[in-house]
């Protein structure tokens, strides 16, 4: 195969062109590693050092006709980058698929949906920093070491990188009619702090957040009562507790970024409602195995009959596709709604995040409507996994719940409105939130792309470039950053109450710095109002044991069992 079918099939010009503008991405990186296997190194183009190299990057050739002298200095890039990461221990890799036989059951140990596990088993194994060769045999480096997730996490940047959803990227550039854009979660670089500019004020604002307040108890009021509606009558049991906080979580943030309830807590809904919940957790399972599956459907959609091959080789990617296609359909619609009660009435409620963002004047409304969309898929599981952790770690701490369910009756009598006003005065509350956070945080591990060449502190190297996953919630886990780590102990967040080690910065469920997730104000405020408004009203215990898996994010496993006893507030 020669060089110019190597750009083609491999991706290659867009390689070259990240290479020189100093940015890889995993799967970037990936398809240059593939190119190097095809063409070989030029050895009048290698160069001695890193130094020369960048000195010849500056000068990387533009003509097409240069085309073997670019995919040959682009093949020196990939082997000085990998001898370095080589040298940093791991898994055994095999060629091409890396490790990745780690996670299939006639060979591994594990499976995708053990991930988390399996990161464990790698710090026991290799240490605080474990290369893992992933598809290509690409290294991505997990970092365990407090000191380590803190030096890449905080270190200065414009504009931090972050490797994309590829399938995600994929399915926006073939929908040029509903985005401009591969999306705020994707995009790298300028056009990341432009999206990020514009789009997120209207959700970090003090008045959005009192806005909602009420919105939210009016949500976590109905929640009560479809619980009740749900439960048995002779045990008090929910046999599928996931499902009910998921609609409640889903009826939030379409509330926040729509403006308007949709009715998932009726005790019978319709059709495209529930068309629109199958919808949002389709994307989300499809997501999980197009990131962590074998990668051949990026290859096969390009071919122009790729809709009408089996589903078993298309089959999460199609379903991507539709499951996006209605979402952004069924949303935008309910923009143009908004857009044309606004033309009738006057502006709209200026704290309304929807009319925030339409006011924006240099935002198209399509990339109003595409944030829509994003805010509501990212909202729904994230926040109803977290409010699940929360309710099983006080469940399996009977004492704790009390303790809580006393502050609430103190603050909160006759089982009241829960207001901003009164969650000022909820410390305790916040305490068992914070601490749910530190040992079962969703987002449980942060990538992110180095942009400067790092020492560790194990002594290892990092290359400019090299993908990283910090994994934070692991790090809270053990005993030099948390005294009684592995223990739910709310009391060490109170004012004067750590318990020894206490590394606070290793806390974050909502990623770190400026990719912070902008929705956290509003996130963490739903979580207390839901919350309280649950140990109000009812005694909350487990069924059975909640497991784990871990599908993009880290998830409770099954439909979640509970035994909910009516108390007298």
């Amino acid at each position: 195969m020669n060089c110019i079918h190597c750009l083609i099939v491999c991706g290659g010009g867009r390689a070259v062109k990240s290479a020189k503008e100093g940015l890889f991405g995993v799967m970037e990186l990936s398809k240059e590693i593939l190119s190097d296997f095809l063409c070989p190194v030029g050895s009048n183009l290698k160069p001695n050092n890193e130094a020369d190299l960048s000195i010849k990057m500056q000068n990387l050739p533009s003509n097409g006709k240069q085309c073997s002298a670019k995919i040959d200095l682009l093949g020196s890039l990939t082997l000085l980058f990998l001898q370095i990461l080589r040298k940093i221990p791991g898994p055994r890799s095999l060629p091409v698929i890396g490790a990745q036989w780690m996670y299939w059951k006639l060979t591994g140990k594990y499976t995708y949906e053990k991930y988390h596990e399996s990161n464990e088993e790698k710090l026991k194994l290799f240490g605080q920093v474990v290369r893992e060769d992933v598809m290509w045999n690409f290294p991505l480096i997990h970092i365990f070491d407090s000191k380590d997730i803190d030096t890449i996490l905080r270190h200065p940047s414009r504009y931090p990188l972050r490797p994309p959803n590829e399938a995600d990227v994929i399915y926006r550039q073939s929908r040029p009619q509903f985005y401009n854009n591969i999306g705020m979660v994707n995009e790298n670089g300028e056009n990341w702090h432009f999206l990020r500019s514009r789009l997120t004020p209207p959700l970090t604002s003090p008045a959005t957040l009192k806005h909602y307040a009420t919105h939210m108890d009016g949500i976590a009021q109905d929640l009560v009562n479809l619980i009740r509606h749900t439960k048995s009558s002779v045990d008090s049991t929910v046999t599928n507790f996931k499902e009910l906080i998921y609609k409640a979580g889903l009826e939030v943030v379409c509330m926040v970024a729509l403006e308007r309830r949709m009715g998932f807590l009726e005790p019978s809904i319709g059709f495209s409602t529930q068309h629109i919940i199958d919808c949002v957790t389709g994307f989300e399972e499809s997501s999980s195995q197009l990131m962590y599956g074998l990668p051949f459907w990026k290859y096969l959609q390009r071919l122009p009959f790729w809709k009408h091959l089996p589903a078993s080789f298309m089959g999460f990617f199609t379903n991507l596709m539709e499951c996006k296609d209605f979402l952004f359909q069924t949303f935008s619609a309910l923009v143009d709604e908004t857009l044309e009660l606004n033309e009738l009435e006057g502006c709209g409620n200026p704290d309304s995040i929807l009319n925030s963002l339409l006011g924006v004047q240099d935002i198209e409304v399509k990339d109003v409507k595409a944030s829509v969309v994003d805010y509501i898929t990212a909202g729904m599981d994230t926040i109803g996994n977290s409010m699940i952790f929360l309710i099983a770690n006080l469940a399996k701490h009977p004492e704790v719940q009390t303790k809580l369910q006393g502050e609430l009756d103190q603050v909160l009598p006759n089982c009241s409105d829960v207001s901003p006003e009164k969650l000022r005065e909820l410390p305790y509350l916040k305490a068992c939130v914070m601490e749910s956070f530190r040992m079962y945080p969703t987002a449980s591990q942060i990538a992110r792309i180095t942009e400067k060449e790092l020492t560790l502190s194990s002594g290892h190297q990092l290359p400019q470039h090299s993908v990283v996953l910090c994994h934070h919630r692991i790090a809270s886990l053990q005993e030099e950053n948390f005294s009684r780590a592995k223990e739910f102990i709310p009391e060490r967040w109170l004012p004067g109450r750590a318990l020894g080690n206490h590394s606070h910065n290793l806390v974050l469920p909502f990623g770190s710095g400026k990719r912070m997730c902008p929705g956290k104000r509003l996130a963490e405020q739903e979580l207390y109002i839901i919350s309280a408004k649950l140990f109000q009203n009812f005694k909350i215990e487990l069924t059975a044991p909640l497991e784990l898996e871990f599908n993009y994010l880290l998830t409770p496993a099954g439909p979640v069992g509970l035994k909910l006893t009516e108390r007298d507030c």
